[in-house]
């Protein structure tokens, strides 16, 4: 019994501190092709570091602009570099990191098949 109580504290005082801290909230402004893989990065971070994660998900120079009127975020994440090389002379991006390329992984074929003229002209 003893034991057992002794566990329960010692859980208890190292679990308390976790529940006692805020959980510090992050907002990622991200282009709208790269939303699936983001929140799915976005949920494993949240877990491993005990954060909160929006993901604000539109078009690159959508989010630019919302981010620019609001005048909050943590990253934004346009579809192509483009975006940032047009808005960096504003000062409202900060420094960056590549760490990819959104492009296609895969292909799909296309095949196109003869069109029989009798069906189309009836």
């Amino acid at each position: 019994m003893m034991q057992r109580l002794f566990l329960f504290w010692v859980v208890t005082l190292f679990a308390l501190p976790a529940f006692a801290q805020p959980v510090a909230e992050l907002l990622l402004y991200c282009g709208i092709t790269m939303v699936k893989p983001m929140t799915e990065i976005a949920r494993a971070f949240e877990k491993r570091e005990n954060v909160k994660i929006t993901i604000s998900q539109g078009g690159s120079e959508d989010l630019y602009l919302s981010a620019k009127k609001s005048g909050i975020g943590d990253w934004y994440l346009p579809g192509e570099p483009s975006y940032r090389d047009k808005h960096l002379h504003e000062g409202l991006l900060g420094e960056y990191v590549t760490v990819g390329y959104n492009q296609m992984a895969g292909g799909f074929k296309v095949e196109v098949q003869r069109i029989d003229e009798s069906v189309v002209r009836s």
